[in-house]
């Protein structure tokens, strides 16, 4: 898989010796401008989207870049300088999600009608729930559509009165970005050029994730992890509820839980689901976790689920194999395109708590199986370390901010 990858990158070309010489000449004058809503102090989001985009801005500082973050507002949101050369804009109104979301947009494509001139790359995280329309100014700055996701039909599947509107701004995304980014290969099928558009992972650091003894015994604990955005619908955690329902007995004589960590706009509505189920005995809501603490939550899990009914590339799912958590997760493209079944992961169909709930079952009573997920899915971690990518990126940067 990994050889697929270096060949979805291998037309990306390198910059002349003129236009390198160009680039460094010029670069302490030369800013990008980075649109996305999420950030990572957002108590609605705060995804891998996020924490990706804080990267490649740190990397492009080394290089003498400027970047400025634009973000949605939210409860307590502030402009933020992270380093010398990065700086993080809330903009919009935060005072609840949805207009957050709008005033997002509003705000976001005004910024750019009276600024964009001013930045020498624009990089747009399109989103179609709060789309700035970037792709309006690339005839006079260098835009770069850059798609942490795609939705498609899951859109009216979660908003089924009002989700035309963000399903046409999305194929109207795919149809007028000219440069387009993409999490994996299989994204590039719903854009309208191929030829500029490049699969390029978001990859993690591994230099963040504590290194675990793996000789036996284990320091497994008995609790099976969940970790990522409270999202029912997108990140299948109804399946998961249904499934756990179904092998109820078995996690009380196991003496296991199911413990969700994360937050996000479904956090209440899932709560008073479980308080419904009657299953908070079994499915504890930990809240956010951060930092080391997230690595070492994973890692100490017996496994780690993921039955998600849409995903773009998770950094949940790369951290789980380098924390070498075996890993229960759904059949869907992003996921198989990292996940060998019965090798570095175990995949089941989507939509089905009776597949999951039998996936569970047979993790928790097979120990050696579990160990050889894990030991594999740490060796496979190591084709997702994010500097790679970040070297990728910074060619495209620099080769469409240059033009040789």
């Amino acid at each position: 898989m990994h050889l697929v990858i270096q060949k979805d990158f291998k037309y990306i070309p390198k910059n002349s010796l003129i236009s390198y010489l160009r680039t460094k000449k010029d670069s302490l004058f030369m800013e990008i401008l980075h649109l996305i809503y999420d950030d990572l102090d957002n108590p609605w989001l705060g995804g891998g989207g996020a924490v990706c985009t804080r990267a490649i801005a740190a990397h492009m500082s080394q290089k003498k870049y400027k970047t400025t973050i634009l973000v949605g507002a939210y409860p307590g949101s502030k402009e933020k300088q992270l380093e010398d050369n990065v700086r993080v804009v809330p903009i919009g109104w935060g005072n609840n999600y949805l207009m957050s979301r709008l005033s997002y947009t509003i705000y976001g494509f005004f910024f750019l009608v009276f600024h964009h001139k001013k930045y020498a790359l624009i990089v747009d995280d399109a989103s179609p729930f709060s789309p700035v329309f970037s792709y309006l100014f690339q005839g006079r700055t260098p835009v770069i559509g850059n798609f942490q996701n795609i939705f498609k039909k899951h859109i009216f599947n979660k908003y089924p009165h009002m989700g035309f509107l963000p399903y046409t701004v999305e194929a109207m995304s795919h149809f007028f970005f000219k440069t387009t980014i993409v999490m994996s290969p299989f994204m590039r099928d719903y854009m309208r050029s191929k030829k500029d558009c490049y699969p390029i992972p978001n990859g993690i650091n591994l230099e963040d994730i504590p290194v675990f003894s793996k000789t036996p015994p284990f320091p497994e604990q008995k609790y099976i992890a969940f970790l990522g955005r409270i999202d029912i619908y997108q990140k299948g955690l109804d399946l998961l509820l249904d499934a756990l329902i179904d092998i109820k007995t078995l996690l009380e004589q196991e003496n296991v839980v199911v413990l969700v960590a994360g937050d996000g706009s479904d956090m209440t509505r899932y709560k008073n689901l479980i308080e419904e189920k009657k299953m908070q005995s079994l499915i504890k809501l930990t809240g956010r976790i951060e930092g080391d603490k997230r690595y070492h939550f994973l890692r100490k899990a017996l496994f780690t689920v993921m039955p998600s009914r849409y995903e773009a590339l998770s950094l949940v799912l790369l951290e789980s194999q380098a924390c070498g958590a075996p890993l229960i997760a759904t059949d869907i493209p992003t996921f198989n395109f990292i996940i060998n079944h019965n090798i570095n992961g175990y995949l089941l169909p989507t939509e089905s708590a009776p597949h999951l709930a039998r996936g569970i079952q047979k993790l928790l009573g097979d120990a050696e199986f579990r160990k050889k997920l894990s030991d594999n899915a740490l060796e496979y971690s190591k084709k997702y370390d994010r500097t790679h990518f970040l070297k990728i990126r910074e060619k495209l940067y620099l080769r469409i901010m240059n033009p040789a």
